[in-house]
């Protein structure tokens, strides 16, 4: 067994700006023939095409492969050092063989993650243990960055699986990718120096979101497996946050034990110090109480910590359990790392936090990790005042509200037209939206500019909600002034969002949770304090 240890210097981020001497391979799998690929180019931006077959051996030249082939086919590579992962610093490891098979860890303070592949299935263990065997998307983007890492996509028995061509719409651009991720068809690139023919970025989307690995500080594995191998890795998600690898030791041997490469037949793994994991009563009934709400939601009331302290939506779309940030802070939780929610209309950066317990009906959650995010906007403050008793501010200037059906509608003005426009929280997805009656007399010819694609045209996943996206130059409203702000117009009459002749359409939330607004209903009035 032989082992050498290097270190260097590494731009976290890893997106260097792309030089004309970049080249760029892409890759995705096939859907009919159900094997893994990698489509690619070889061509430079200023568009100096390599023959794919001359790029592939160069690559294979520069990377080593015929060393992991020969000398090193029945060996094993073991790659240790530390990673930032979800702004969690932990142990790394990474053990791969010529063949394919390959185990990565993660080792943090505050949990565990691994993942593999044995050659036939490809794995997850997430931080309570729970072993998952993955499919579709999240299979193939685990191969495909575990191969490019290693070489594995560029040996004879890769190839086999993979195929790379030629990409001929590159242009000049930095990155080169499909613009849509199919189920069984991920699509990547990686962009190769043209010098050193090393890769130095794989580009795929996820969750259909551009991310990027940067590759950097190779160095030659010796003396026994003189193969080359990135010591640093940057991984940038499509939030921006990074989550970085960097080796410090490498070694080769021959007598690892091959077990870490292969599917438990446990559903769960072991892990160290405290994690979740859960604990069923048999005597406890597993009927829960359900409470259903208007809003068609599904509520329960568990036991945290051993407190009841309220309601939590019963969500089947959720990826895990969240609490409110309050509560997390009441209850003296314990954060850390980070975690970004992806919602309908934009994304929030957010922590992990450890409870003692989480209880409903007969099942116990031991040491749970929640998300924490947040119930409220922006202050966190819903005030009710007596109308009868309540002294505005010094700076508030009322403005008149009209009440339809209880609904309060507020005087605008959009692009100069005086408007009737109805104050609703509970709208998202744009800032205004506009019905169709109103988007026609207000935005001349929207229906030319929707079918000559000048605006976005947009619909509901049942096809009953059809508008275009388009801008807002100026909207006064309050005594203040907004621009450029994103609207929807409608194209027909939809529901009850024209129900008088008098009104255009709606201010949604995602605009008035940016304002300190009082409504005065039994005065009908309102006032805007500020906004930002």
């Amino acid at each position: 067994m032989a082992m050498v240890c290097a270190s260097g210097v590494f731009d976290p981020r890893g997106e260097r700006a792309m030089r004309a001497r970049d080249l760029f391979c892409c890759g995705h799998r096939h859907r009919s023939s159900r094997r893994r690929e990698i489509r690619g180019f070889c061509a430079a931006a200023a568009r100096i095409l390599v023959p794919v077959e001359e790029c592939i051996e160069r690559m294979r030249d520069a990377l080593g492969i015929e060393n992991v082939e020969g000398e090193c086919a029945d060996k094993f590579i073991t790659m240790t050092g530390k990673q930032w992962f979800m702004d969690m610093k932990g142990d790394y490891k990474f053990t791969w063989c010529a063949d394919g098979r390959f185990h990565e860890r993660f080792k943090g303070e505050h949990f565990t993650v691994e993942w593999a592949h044995d050659g036939r299935n490809t794995w997850y263990a997430d931080f309570a243990g729970r072993v998952t065997k993955l499919q579709l998307d999240s299979l193939e983007l685990c191969l495909l960055t575990a191969w490019i890492r290693n070489g594995y996509w560029l040996t004879a028995e890769g190839q086999e699986k993979l195929s790379i061509k030629h990409r001929t719409d590159a242009g000049d651009l930095p990155v080169a990718v499909n613009p849509r991720m199919q189920i069984l068809d991920v699509v990547a690139s990686v962009v190769v120096d043209s010098v050193s023919f090393l890769p130095s970025r794989l580009v795929a989307k996820v969750c259909g979101e551009i991310e990027s690995w940067g590759y950097s500080d190779w160095q030659t594995l010796e003396p026994e497996c003189k193969c080359q191998v990135p010591l640093s890795v940057a991984h940038v998600t499509s939030s921006g946050s990074i989550d970085s690898i960097f080796v410090s030791c490498s070694k080769v041997g021959s007598n690892e034990d091959s077990s870490v490469f292969v599917l438990p037949s446990s559903r769960f793994l072991p892990r160290d110090g405290v994690y979740p994991h859960a604990e069923f009563d048999a005597g406890v009934s597993p009927n829960v109480k359900l409470f259903g709400c208007e809003s068609g939601h599904c509520l329960v009331r568990p036991l945290v910590d051993g407190q009841d302290i309220g309601y939590f939506l019963l969500d089947t779309g959720a990826s895990g359990l969240m609490i409110d940030a309050n509560k997390t802070r009441e209850l003296g939780m314990e954060g850390f790392g980070e975690v970004h929610l992806l919602g309908v209309e934009t994304r929030v950066r957010s922590r992990f936090v450890r409870g003692k317990q989480f209880q409903i009906g007969g099942l116990k959650i031991v040491n749970p990790i929640y998300i924490e995010t947040s119930m409220s906007v922006s202050k966190g403050l819903l005030c009710v005042f007596d109308p009868a008793s309540y002294v505005p501010s010094s700076n508030l200037q009322w403005q008149e509200m009209i009440l339809l059906d209880n609904l309060p509608y507020v005087p605008a003005k959009i692009n100069g037209h005086q408007v009737l426009l109805l104050l609703d929280t509970g709208a998202g997805g744009a800032d205004v939206i506009l019905h169709a009656r109103a988007a026609r007399e207000y935005f001349p010819g929207i229906d030319e500019r929707l079918q000559c694609g000048s605006v976005k045209e947009s619909s509901s996943g049942g096809g009953g909600l059809v508008a275009g996206t388009g801008e807002i130059q100026t909207l006064e409203f309050g005594g203040f002034v907004f621009e450029k702000l994103e609207a929807l117009f409608l194209r027909y009459k939809v529901g009850n969002l024209d129900v008088s002749q008098y009104t255009a359409g709606l201010l949604c939330g995602r605009l008035l949770k940016t304002c300190l607004i009082v409504l005065d209903y039994q005065n009908s009035r309102f006032g805007l304090l500020s906004w930002k």
